[in-house]
C-alpha cells in the first residue's frame, strides 16, 4: 500500500516538473536567438549537450552495462527517426500556419496516446480522464489564442503529423523501455536524436559557435532543464503512471512557457488566457483522481 501511495504522489509530481521543464523550452530559446545562436546550433548543442551528459552519468554508475542489445538499436531508432520527424513536421507547420496553432496541433497528442492504449487494452477511458482531455485541449486552444485566419492544409496535415510522430515517440517508446530504467531510455533516444541533428547542422554547413557568453549561459540552462530533467522525468512518468495520464499532465507545458513569459517579458495574458489556464489546471487536478490499479502501465 506504502509503496502504491508512492506511486500516486511521485508519478504525477514527476509528469508535472517534467512538463514545467519542457515549458522552459521556448524562454530558453528565445534568450539563445537573441544572443546570436541559429535553429540549427540550437538543437545540435541541445541534444549533444544532453546525450555527454546522460552517457557520463551512465558510465560514472556502470548503467550503461545493462543495456539489451535489441532495445539499444530500436530506441536509436525512435530518437533519430520518430522523435526527429516530430520536431521537423512542427518546424514545418510554423512557416505555413500561425505558431499558436501549430502548438495545438502538437497538443492533441494526449488524446491520440489515449486511444491507442485503449485499442490496445492497456489502459481504459474513465469519465475522469475523459474530462481531463476535453479540460486540457480547450484550455490550451483559449490559452495559446489560436490564430485561425493562415489556415493551409498542408501546414494542418504538418502539424497534425507532429502529433501522431509525438504519439508513436511515447507509445513505441514506452514499450521498449520495459526493462531499462527511465535514464537509459532517454539517453538512448536522445543519442538518436543528436545523431540526426548533429548531421543535418554538418551536411547543412549552419553550425555557429561565435556567440557570447551568455548564449552558451541560455543553452546550458535549455541542456539542464529543458532536455535532461525534462526528458528523464517524462520517462519515469510515464514507466510510473502509464503514458496515458503522464500525456495529459504534460498538457501543462504551454501554461508554464506563458506564465514565463508573463514574468520575463511582461507579456501580458487576456481573459481568455486566464480562463483556458485555469482549464489546463482543472484537467490536471482531475487526472489525479484516476488510481493506477484502474490504470496499468502499457506492456509488450
Amino acid at each position: 500500500m506504502k509503496n502504491l501511495a508512492d506511486k500516486e504522489r511521485l508519478g504525477p509530481l514527476m509528469a508535472f516538473i517534467s512538463a514545467a521543464s519542457f515549458g522552459a523550452y521556448p524562454i530558453f530559446a528565445k534568450f539563445a536567438y537573441g544572443f546570436g545562436v541559429n535553429v540549427p546550433t540550437v538543437l545540435f548543442l541541445r541534444f549533444s549537450g544532453c546525450v555527454i551528459l546522460l552517457w557520463v552519468f551512465l558510465i560514472f554508475t556502470k548503467r550503461y552495462q545493462a543495456f539489451p542489445k535489441e532495445a539499444v538499436i530500436k530506441l536509436l531508432l525512435v530518437g533519430g527517426l520518430v522523435y526527429s520527424a516530430m520536431s521537423a513536421l512542427n518546424l514545418l507547420a510554423v512557416t505555413m500556419i500561425s505558431a499558436s496553432l501549430a502548438s495545438l496541433l502538437l497538443c492533441t497528442y494526449p488524446i491520440f496516446v489515449t486511444i491507442v492504449t485503449i485499442i490496445r487494452k492497456d489502459d481504459r477511458l474513465t469519465k475522469d480522464k475523459a474530462g481531463a482531455l476535453a479540460l486540457s485541449f480547450i484550455g490550451i486552444a483559449l490559452l495559446l489564442n489560436v490564430d485561425l485566419s493562415q489556415i493551409n492544409a498542408w501546414g494542418i496535415l504538418c502539424g497534425i503529423g507532429a502529433s501522431f510522430a509525438y504519439t508513436a515517440y511515447v507509445v513505441i517508446g514506452n514499450v521498449i523501455q520495459k526493462d531499462l530504467e527511465p535514464i537509459q531510455s532517454a539517453t538512448l533516444i536522445m543519442s538518436g536524436a543528436c545523431i540526426t541533428y548533429t548531421l543535418n547542422g554538418l551536411i547543412a554547413g549552419s553550425l555557429f559557435f561565435g556567440f557570447p557568453g551568455y548564449g552558451w549561459l541560455a543553452m546550458a540552462g535549455m541542456i539542464l532543464c529543458s532536455t535532461v530533467f525534462a526528458v528523464v522525468l517524462f520517462w519515469a512518468s510515464i514507466k510510473t503512471i502509464g503514458p496515458a495520464k503522464a500525456s495529459i499532465i504534460g498538457t501543462a507545458e504551454p501554461l508554464v512557457s506563458v506564465i514565463l513569459a508573463v514574468i520575463l517579458f511582461d507579456e501580458k495574458m487576456t481573459l481568455l488566457q486566464c480562463l483556458g489556464s485555469g482549464l489546463i489546471i482543472a484537467g490536471v487536478l482531475i487526472i489525479q483522481r484516476v488510481k493506477s490499479k484502474s490504470e496499468p502501465a502499457m506492456t509488450t
